[in-house]
């Protein structure tokens, strides 16, 4: 293509042929599929009605199933997203990928603790959206946009993520995996 390019600009100069060769690079890849939060698309949803809009009260499982997404607490579920409606409410879901983030926002700022693996997500796994606060690990809610949780350096893995809904008021859209 640089070629083509400097031909056609009448440049002249050498290209190397091996410039845009990539011999068998691997890149690791998210094993975890988009999920979504709205009853329009919330097939991943693992415990409660799916594709149905209301209120409802989840009740924590025995067992997570991974690239299912659990709720705990009282969730009122839209078109596009759910909210949640009850102090300390949950979002639990078991995920194989490197990167982690959420689409969400919030009318007022709402504090979520994050734990993965049931421990503070450590400081090489954090998102540049997590901070610690008392030992604990946090994000910060307000805006509408994508917050990258985690990113974890040591690539691809397996783990339970779970977040914890301090007060109501989180609307949810999206994870997303890298």
């Amino acid at each position: 293509m640089l070629k083509e390019r400097n031909n056609k600009l009448s440049i002249d100069t050498t290209i190397e042929n091996d410039v845009t060769t990539i011999e068998h690079a691997q890149i690791p890849e998210a094993k975890s599929p988009e999920i979504y939060f709205g009853a329009w698309r919330n097939e991943r949803l693992g415990n409660g009605p799916q594709f149905i809009e209301g209120e409802h009260v989840y009740e924590r499982p025995s067992f997570l199933e991974k690239n299912k997404v659990y709720f705990v607490g009282l969730w009122d579920t839209f078109q596009q997203f759910a909210q949640n409606k009850s102090v300390n409410a949950s979002i639990l879901f078991v995920y194989e990928a490197k990167n982690v983030n959420i689409v969400a926002s919030s009318s007022a700022s709402v504090e979520v603790i994050v734990t993965i693996d049931d421990s503070p997500v450590p400081l090489e796994m954090r998102g540049k959206h997590i901070t610690e606060q008392n030992g604990e690990t946090i994000l910060r809610i307000k805006d509408e946009q994508l917050y990258e949780i985690i990113q974890d350096i040591s690539g691809v893995s397996e783990h339970s993520l779970k977040l914890e809904v301090l007060k109501p008021g989180l609307d949810v859209f999206t994870f997303t995996f890298g």
